[in-house]
């Protein structure tokens, strides 16, 4: 499409001006006039198989920008890239450059920005890379106590759900046995009638 025409320097492939918009931190009518005329474009990848939403998290987009993203293409919030990482572990890389270009409000930011995405994806709290979680990179920067208490928050929620799941599925197959058991015996019986009867 037209505006497919950003080429991109490592793979000369052609990608979405709503990655670039992304990346230099376009003002958010921008952002919403780029989807409105392609809204395609936030379901685009990029040649590391980023969509929009994961260039934002990374170069520190404001959270308008990441509510505008995730509002049109929540599934991206739960996508990983060619390297693993979801836009909520993206929003903690480069993090000491970030500190430093957008000083105090990148502290206000981040908080919005981790709620957002551990609402939209709260299974990308789990997700490590390199053996290295989220949680785990947010204590290693020393980030705000509130930020590390929502992902701790989201974490043990995940993992509840996880055990209630798996609670689930093992009284199901418990259930199951049961029944073929019940099953066996009731035709194994019936067989046994019927050779009575020969």
């Amino acid at each position: 499409g037209p505006l497919e025409c950003c080429e991109c320097p490592d793979c000369f492939d052609k990608h979405t001006l709503l990655h670039l918009a992304c990346n230099h931190h376009a003002p958010p009518f921008i952002i919403r006039d780029l989807i409105e005329v392609y809204p395609l474009a936030a379901f685009k990848m990029d040649c590391m198989n980023r969509y929009p939403l994961h260039v934002a998290a990374q170069s520190g987009a404001p959270e308008i920008i990441i509510d505008i993203l995730i509002d049109r293409n929540p599934k991206a919030a739960e996508c990983v890239d060619w390297k693993g990482r979801t836009p909520l572990y993206l929003l903690f890389e480069d993090y000491k450059w970030k500190k430093e270009a957008f000083g105090k409000e990148l502290k206000s930011t981040m908080l919005c920005t981790v709620k957002m995405l551990c609402e939209s994806a709260p299974n990308s709290v789990l997700i490590e890379v390199d053996e290295v979680s989220v949680i785990e990179k947010a204590i290693e920067l020393e980030l705000d106590i509130n930020l590390l208490r929502i992902l701790q928050n989201t974490s043990q929620r995940n993992l509840k759900a996880a055990q209630k799941a798996s609670m689930k599925e093992m009284n199901t197959a418990i259930i199951q046995r049961h029944q073929g058991k019940a099953i066996f015996n009731l035709i194994v019986g019936n067989i046994g009638k019927n050779n009575m009867k020969q």
